[in-house]
């Protein structure tokens, strides 16, 4: 899935012992950019019939397989963005935030997921699939151009039909 991917792992699984101090102080810009790529990611897998990537959709199973249950359930019930606001706004105690919850729960209900029914409908009606921005990137650092992950990263971009050049891709056909 190019959206909200996940590691599917072979092998031996483990922990981190320790809590991950996530500090993410981007402004609501950033938030609106980064979520109007991932409604037209969302939207585009939706019209290919690819709605939970290489994961199986399992009621009992794994984490994963669980949300792509959900997720995949969660498309074809009626009234599902005010249901989803009442999870996340009440049972997943939002409220207890204030203002805040509110507004990102509002935000996840009425701008992203709206924003995919759109996306879609517009696909479905133009026969394109939604175009997905990304953001111009600085080069990475010598050190890390040089690095064997980059190169593998950059080999994949273009075998995915992405071609990069001197730090910036682009897609292949286009100027």
């Amino acid at each position: 899935r190019p959206v909200n991917e996940h590691a599917l792992v072979q092998g031996k699984k483990t922990r981190f012992e320790s809590v991950v101090d996530h500090r993410d102080n981007k402004d609501l810009s950033y938030w609106i950019e980064k979520h109007n790529r991932y409604t037209s990611l969302e939207a585009a897998a939706m019209l290919r019939g690819n709605l939970t990537g290489d994961v199986t959709p399992r009621l009992f199973g794994a984490p994963d397989e669980q949300r792509m249950w959900l997720n995949r359930l969660y498309w074809k019930v009626p009234f599902r963005n005010f249901i989803f606001f009442i999870y996340l706004y009440f049972l997943r105690l939002g409220f207890l935030d204030g203002r805040a919850g509110f507004q990102k729960a509002f935000l996840r209900t009425g701008f992203v997921l709206f924003f995919i029914e759109l996306k879609k409908q517009e696909g479905l009606r133009t026969g394109h699939d939604p175009e997905a921005i990304w953001p111009t990137r600085g080069k990475p650092h010598p050190l890390v151009s040089r690095s064997l992950l980059q190169k593998q990263a950059d080999r994949s971009r273009v075998s995915q039909g992405r071609m990069v050049s001197g730090g910036r891709s682009f897609k292949k056909g286009r100027s």
